[in-house]
């Protein structure tokens, strides 16, 4: 078994857990009585998060695929990080889970995103760090522009302004996926 394959399994393995950790978030989104009022903001922030670590696990098999050897010190320093954020970030994602009961979806979000915003900026930094450590990649300048983001998501205090961020976030992931069509044509 090479490396690359190794590694892409503990990978699928954890990125896995994370998504069904948000898809399990995302199905109590979508069961809120009042669906246009609070659950659509933490609907789409599901959907954020989903499409950040699909976005992940495509990325890592365009890094690693070629690399034939990697040390333990370099596995831990990228993938693992990585992936050990991702997990935390769905786990840390201010939204109920389906067994929960929450009266209220957006106090529920107002009270657990700190974490959540802090472990996404941890992972921004880091997988930009891991990207220009590695040839032929090299951080994309429209990744960094969330960090800022995410430390505004620690500050904020009211769910308007959250949604408004979410909102400026979602027009970055549009952006960096037009951009990767684009480059890609």
């Amino acid at each position: 078994m090479s490396i690359f394959e190794f590694s892409s399994i503990i990978v699928a393995i954890v990125v896995g857990l994370a998504i069904t950790n948000v898809l399990d978030k995302f199905s109590y989104t979508i069961k809120v009585a009042n669906w246009f009022k609070q659950g659509w903001f933490q609907s789409l922030l599901c959907v954020l998060v989903l499409t950040m670590m699909l976005g992940y696990f495509w990325g890592f098999w365009g890094t690693f695929y070629g690399i034939t050897e990697i040390g333990l010190l370099e596995f831990m320093l990228g993938p693992f990080i990585s992936i050990t954020s991702l997990y935390l970030i769905s786990v840390f994602l201010p939204v109920p889970r389906l067994k929960e009961n929450s009266t209220d979806i957006d106090d529920y979000f107002l009270e657990g995103r700190k974490p959540f915003f802090i472990v996404m900026a941890i992972f921004f930094v880091q997988s930009q760090l891991t990207a220009s450590y590695y040839p032929d990649t090299t951080p994309e300048l429209l990744v960094l522009l969330f960090i800022p983001l995410m430390l505004l998501g620690v500050q904020l205090k009211t769910i308007r302004g959250h949604k408004i961020a979410v909102t400026a976030t979602i027009v970055l992931v549009v952006l960096i996926a037009a951009s990767t069509f684009i480059t890609q044509s």
